[in-house]
């Protein structure tokens, strides 16, 4: 299995520039690279947007695990823990807290 992972802290790679629902495209650094390693999995972030999706186009499954910091927009903090054993990907588990503080 092959992954890229991209941060937008790191690379400031915007990966999904709209959200799935307004038709969301890949930005040109990102399709350079999946274009340039054929990952199986893509994991990016920045929309602070949780999403999940096959991209049958592409080949890959896209992840993007939401927001877990309490900054910013979002109403809750969210992260995604995916399990591996060879080529087989499942059990993917779905973090979900309220951003305030306790």
């Amino acid at each position: 299995i092959i992954w890229i992972f991209l941060s937008s802290l790191d690379t400031n790679v915007y990966a999904w520039q709209i959200s799935e629902e307004l038709g969301g495209k890949y930005d040109w650094k990102a399709r350079d690279l999946i274009a340039k390693y054929h990952p199986d999995i893509f994991v990016c972030g920045h929309s602070h947007i949780l999403m999940v999706k096959n991209d049958s186009a592409a080949g890959l499954l896209y992840i993007n695990p939401g927001a877990c910091g309490i900054q910013g927009w979002h109403i809750e903090r969210t992260a995604l823990r995916v399990h591996i054993d060879g080529e087989n990907i499942h059990g993917m588990e779905l973090f979900r807290e309220s951003r305030t503080l306790k």
